[in-house]
């Protein structure tokens, strides 16, 4: 899989190293997905799909537009809210089991005196 910035090329970036494996049924064929870890969000790229034969013969097929994918706004605000319910439940409960503590720690002295 190779990956460009237009649609007419140049495809120079390799997204993959290693080919990927073919469906066993080569009837129906198979679904394939691919990741490409170096693209950048919300940037669109044309992909070019090289596919090779057993005999060596290469057949490409595309380009194939991608955009990829980043945060929206709802994402982070949601991110951003639950973060700071965590972080509420840790401090309240570290609160909590601090005047636990200081609780048991009185019975304690009382139960000596």
């Amino acid at each position: 899989m190779y990956r460009g910035d237009s649609p007419d090329g140049p495809f120079d970036i390799e997204v993959n190293a290693e080919l990927i494996p073919a469906s066993p049924d080569s009837l129906s064929g198979g679904r394939y997905s691919l990741i490409d870890r170096t693209a950048q969000p919300g940037a669109t790229y044309y992909y070019r799909l090289e596919e090779v034969e057993k005999t060596g013969q290469v057949s490409s097929h595309g380009p194939i537009p991608a955009r990829g994918e980043s945060f929206s706004w709802q994402q982070a605000l949601i991110l951003g809210v639950l973060a700071l319910i965590v972080l509420g439940l840790w401090v309240w409960g570290g609160r909590k089991a601090t005047r636990t503590t200081r609780s048991e720690e009185r019975e304690q002295e009382d139960a000596r005196d």
